[in-house]
């Protein structure tokens, strides 16, 4: 069984398999940082999951930093190697005011 059509592991919500699938995927090198990702619907075929679930799965992997999504432009790797104090921990830090950055 290939890496893109697992079964859904137990304990793991479906949206949450889709962006450990994904993010396997990227890990993998079949999506590169900076490349645009297929459309949702080449995506739900590719990955055999409803659409709902590949957008949660989407909005876990924004929530890391993993990819970048401009509406109607689709989602892009994110480059994984922060530029200077560019990596979502560092905003966190630079908006909290008890921390000097």
């Amino acid at each position: 069984m290939s890496e893109e059509n697992q079964a859904l592991m137990p304990g793991q919500r479906m949206p949450e398999q889709v962006a450990k699938r994904l993010e396997r995927l990227i890990l993998d090198g079949v999506f590169r940082p900076g490349q645009l990702l297929p459309s949702e619907r080449r995506l739900c075929d590719r990955l055999s999951v409803s659409r709902a679930s590949l957008r949660e799965g989407l909005r876990i992997l924004r929530s890391k930093g993993i990819i970048d999504t401009r509406q109607g432009h689709g989602s892009t790797v994110a480059t994984l190697l922060p530029v200077g104090n560019q990596s979502p921990l560092m905003h966190l830090f630079k908006d909290h005011p008890r921390t000097p950055v």
